[in-house]
């Protein structure tokens, strides 16, 4: 046996240890931590307790002994057999058939289009990613698409005998996915005429091309809109550039404001922000603050795996980044602590990579056994249509792992041979990794040509940030106890559909 748990402390040195094989956190008196070292020593009891008698009280002691046995007796925590092996079998078409008729598939994306009227800098669906789809001239026909909703409305009908209640959903995506309006609304008619569950449209859009007859459309059909746009003028058109290099922000935020001039009402629209080592936080606060506009669904940072693209930036970019964030970050944590209102984009910036970390799996929660670890899903519970008719795990991995199409449906044989080789590569020391609970890899962030692979030091730099986001967390939980009450709420209501 030996200890399965990671210390860290609050901002006022609060010690706390945080029990990885149930995903709780519990407060360390000193002894509980020396308690659980000694256990994994194969110290017996009564030798513990005369080492420990020696510096603390004997009732704490006993009592410390005491909470570790029936903790480990009723959820095997604190401590792990170091004979536990990963996960290693070979997953069985049997085996996949049974996670899909769980009902859990709720998503399907239609790459209408691999073209863009964009040309951002960080796209990663550009030359500036190594081991992804480049833009093309490629565009899905009415077709392709009706073979690929029959397809997934079949699939639901026969799941909604068994799941009365099922809701399911279709993305459109590109590309820029606006530039096949026509087929959009083909896509719809079709669908409203046929949908055997109800359907939730989503539509991710560089939002240059929102006019008011695809607005009223957009509310006509309660299609939920994500428009990206970075933050100020200077930070969005400084990567979100036309063709011939000119920015959009003028463009993009006039459309945004037209539409909510229009429909005042409509509360399915919202704004992705984007950013990297040189955007503004600062200026991108005010920005939002000063600015009525749709809520943030959410805010990314440019990718940085399989890429140069940080290159660009000097040592002072980063210096001068990193200040900032920690300066934002001391205001968010003051803020949460007291309960005061704090701005939209503040609070996207810093809620949604703890919310991983504040939702994270606990004693009794379970992934699916075919992919135990990581955050990666069943490849099949989201079908991502490419313009042809192929389909791949997701809309963000690369052409290398196709797993059917709309002629055949899914492959199930080739869906098993990519969780094996994701098994095999990915996730073969993770059953004994601190950070198995929260971990964010997944099949598009480790693909790479034919293989997938993790980026180098990542294992590493992710526990550390796991242990600095428990700091920030319980920091802010000492003195505000229901600061993360509606993070739930705030999470279900963002751009990512569920079913």
């Amino acid at each position: 046996m030996r200890p399965f748990v990671e210390s860290f402390e609050t901002r006022d040195k609060h010690k706390y240890i945080y029990d990885v094989e149930t995903g709780t956190v519990v407060p360390d008196n000193d002894v509980l931590s020396l308690v659980i070292k000694k256990i994994g020593e194969d110290k017996k009891d009564p030798e513990i307790s005369n080492e420990l008698n020696r510096d603390f009280p004997k009732t704490i002691v006993e009592a410390t002994l005491k909470f570790v046995r029936r903790w480990q007796a009723a959820y095997g925590g604190f401590l792990r057999n170091t004979s536990v092996l990963g996960h290693s079998h070979a997953v069985s078409e049997a085996a996949v058939y049974q996670e899909y008729d769980m009902g859990a598939t709720y998503l399907m994306v239609l790459n209408l289009t691999e073209n863009c009227n964009f040309r951002c800098k960080y796209c990663y669906l550009s030359e500036e990613y190594r081991f992804t789809r480049n833009r093309t001239e490629s565009k899905m026909n009415f077709e392709t698409a009706k073979e690929a909703i029959d397809r997934y409305f079949s699939y639901l009908e026969r799941i909604k005998k068994k799941i009365p209640n099922k809701k399911a959903g279709i993305t459109f995506y590109g590309g820029e996915p606006l530039l096949e309006f026509p087929l959009i609304k083909m896509i719809v008619n079709y669908c409203r005429e046929k949908e055997p569950v109800p359907i939730v449209f989503n539509m991710t859009s560089n939002g240059y091309l929102l006019n008011d007859e695809i607005s009223k459309f957009i509310v006509q059909n309660n299609i939920h809109l994500a428009i990206s746009l970075d933050g100020s003028k200077a930070n969005h058109d400084r990567n979100r550039v036309m063709p011939h290099g000119i920015g959009s922000f003028e463009t993009v935020l006039k459309n945004i404001r037209k539409f909510m001039q229009a429909y005042p009402d409509y509360h399915d629209i919202g704004i992705i922000s984007v950013f990297d080592v040189r955007t503004d936080l600062r200026e991108n606060v005010r920005f939002f603050e000063e600015n009525k506009l749709p809520r943030i669904f959410f805010i990314s940072e440019v990718a940085s795996s399989n890429t140069d693209y940080y290159d660009r930036f000097s040592r002072e970019d980063f210096d001068k980044y990193n200040q900032t964030y920690e300066e934002l970050l001391e205001e968010y944590i003051r803020a949460k602590q007291s309960g005061e209102r704090i701005s939209n984009y503040l609070e996207m910036f810093f809620e949604a990579p703890l919310s991983m970390t504040i939702i994270r799996l606990r004693a009794k929660d379970a992934k699916s056994k075919l992919v135990p670890y990581t955050n990666t899903c069943v490849p099949g519970m989201k079908i991502s249509v490419r313009a042809d008719g192929t389909y791949d795990i997701c809309e963000r991995i690369n052409a290398t792992f196709p797993v059917g199409d709309v002629e055949h449906g899914i492959n199930t044989k080739a869906v098993c041979e990519v969780i094996d080789e994701y098994n095999k590569a990915v996730t073969k020391d993770c059953k004994n990794c601190t950070a198995v609970k929260n971990c964010p890899l997944c099949f598009a962030y480790t693909n790479g040509d034919r293989c997938f692979s993790i980026p180098d030091n990542f294992c590493k730099r992710w526990r550390k940030q796991q242990l600095m986001k428990l700091s920030a967390i319980y920091t802010i939980l000492e003195k505000n106890s229901h600061a993360f009450d509606l993070l739930q709420n705030s999470l279900e209501n963002s751009f990512a559909f569920n079913a």
